[in-house]
């Protein structure tokens, strides 16, 4: 639902998260106390790549809308945390969506499905339901829940928040890291450069469970802290330095 911004009781907030610039400078100059912070929808836009250095006029923190595991990204600026669009944790998931008892199968990355041969998709399908990510959010949501992998391989760089989401719900995500421009998330038991290595982990993860429990374990850790735990401190130890 809109809301003019004038109408919006602004002095009841202690800090705002603003989705790009969608707030005037002039609300912003009026409302002192309040910790305003800027998140940009897209890191690619040439406002969000000069807050990686310094946030917007009238912002106090810059979220970066990407997440590597060490913040070392070349003229990252005091003010400025590493953290994704898909800024969510496993937490969130459990009381939003209710996990499947018997998951199964393997979510593939869209660009990847539509990639892939018929005999490739016949062999996943002989591991599991293969699932594109399609319709509402509530069913790509379900599909996620309902899968024990999520596979990329193929297909344009990504941010990868999809992987993030993929995570966070609960599935194994094996791909190349080669089509991500943020890499973290991966760990050595999940990097899977081809469709036959993708294929072999899969059949090996199939017939080990516990080795899956632990990689999917030791990923989500990874995960929950670069995306979630780290970036929510971090804003946190922000907002309290600039009150």
């Amino acid at each position: 639902m809109a809301v003019r911004v004038d109408e919006v009781p602004w002095g009841n907030f202690d800090v705002v998260v603003s989705m790009d610039v969608s707030v005037p400078l002039r609300v912003i100059r009026s409302h002192p106390k309040i910790s305003w912070i800027y998140f940009p929808s897209d890191p690619g836009t040439p406002t969000a790549k000069r807050a990686r250095r310094r946030p917007p006029e009238g912002f106090s923190v810059s979220l970066t809308h990407t997440h590597r595991r060490f913040p070392v990204r070349p003229g990252l600026g005091p003010a400025a945390i590493e953290c994704p669009y898909s800024f969510q944790s496993s937490f969130s998931w459990e009381q939003v969506w209710p996990s499947q008892i018997n998951r199964e199968g393997t979510m593939v990355e869209h660009q990847t499905y539509d990639l892939l041969d018929e005999k490739q998709r016949q062999l996943l399908a002989s591991l599991g339901t293969v699932r594109k990510p399609h319709g509402s959010v509530a069913e790509v949501a379900s599909m996620l829940r309902s899968s024990k992998y999520y596979l990329r391989l193929k297909g344009g760089p990504l941010s990868g928040n999809g992987q993030v989401e993929a995570i966070m719900a609960g599935c194994l995500a094996l791909g190349d890291p080669g089509t991500y421009v943020q890499r973290s998330l991966f760990t050595p038991q999940t990097v899977t450069p081809s469709f036959d290595s993708a294929l072999a982990k899969l059949r090996y993860f199939e017939s080990s469970p516990l080795d899956y429990e632990k990689a999917r374990a030791e990923q989500l850790a990874v995960a929950e802290w670069v995306c979630f735990r780290r970036p929510a401190w971090q804003l946190l130890q922000k907002v309290r330095q600039t009150r």
